[in-house]
């Protein structure tokens, strides 16, 4: 591993262009990935299998916005008025009054530019949105396409700067070190050997990249959809996936048991495999 880590520092020499350039793909390709199934399931959950509009939807949550505003200045005031004073749970009643403020401006900015460049027919706004997903998809793809040359662009380069090093340690030997160990040795190191570590640095800048940040933008996109769910979930998976593997290895356990134990099963299948 330690000569594996010193080929991924030689790759940074000369690349910084293409080795930041590669995390910038793989970070919008992680961004559009989860934007992507965000644009999926929390638009059509909440405007398309409703019949609603991109419109109606901002109306109603400003709705909702100034409502949520209301109750809180009305607990606020409670929370004055009241003896003790608790002036910590004040704080946070301000901080999430100030949270509803924020996110009625944000709606109120944005709600002319909805009226003006969606639809407002719900099928119209189920064709909309099916086209931003597919702009989306094509985008993430051309990224995905990128991100994929320049990986593999910055292992060849690499690759073949370590095979002209050591073509020059090769040169520099003297002629009876080949009489003596071969050449065997040596030319696997410069064609084997290569290759897996062209697979390797290909890896490190495509997938071992990649991968991690599309499931953050998951875990991300998912904790803002539900975090309690999220969490429910993050808790309860692994050891229900541990659970299931535990029994089906029981199964498995017990039906080789009685397998073993039944010798007519035993001597049909051995019969079987001599007739075919």
């Amino acid at each position: 591993m330690k000569n594996y880590f010193r080929a991924i520092r030689q790759s940074f020499r000369n690349r910084l262009g293409l080795v930041f350039g590669c995390f910038f793909f793989a970070l919008m390709i992680g961004v559009l990935w989860g934007g992507n199934i965000a644009a999926v399931v929390y638009p059509v959950m909440e405007i398309c299998l409703k019949k609603r509009t991109f419109t109606t939807w901002a109306v109603e949550k400003i709705e909702h916005n100034e409502q949520k505003i209301e109750e809180t200045k009305q607990r606020i005031q409670q929370l004055q008025t009241a003896q003790p004073v608790n002036s910590s749970q004040i704080t946070i009643e301000e901080q999430t009054l100030y949270l509803y403020q924020y996110r009625g401006e944000w709606f109120q900015w944005l709600l002319p530019y909805i009226k003006r460049y969606t639809p407002d027919r719900p099928f119209q706004t189920v064709v909309f949105l099916m086209v931003i997903v597919l702009i989306g998809t094509l985008i993430r793809v051309f990224f995905l396409i990128t991100h994929s040359i320049m990986a593999a662009t910055i292992a060849r380069g690499t690759t073949m700067e370590i095979r002209n090093l050591f073509y020059q340690k090769a040169l520099a030997y003297e002629a009876n070190f080949y009489s003596k160990e071969g050449i065997a040795h040596m030319m696997s190191r410069a064609t084997s050997d290569m290759a897996v570590l062209n697979h390797g640095i290909s890896a490190i800048y495509g997938k071992i990249i990649r991968e991690p940040l599309k499931l953050i933008v998951c875990l991300i996109a998912a904790a803002y959809i539900s975090w309690q769910l999220l969490l429910v979930t993050v808790l309860l998976v692994p050891p229900a996936a541990w659970v299931i593997r535990w029994l089906f290895r029981s199964f498995q356990r017990g039906g080789r048991e009685k397998f073993e134990k039944n010798p007519q099963i035993e001597n049909f299948f051995k019969n079987l495999n001599h007739n075919k």
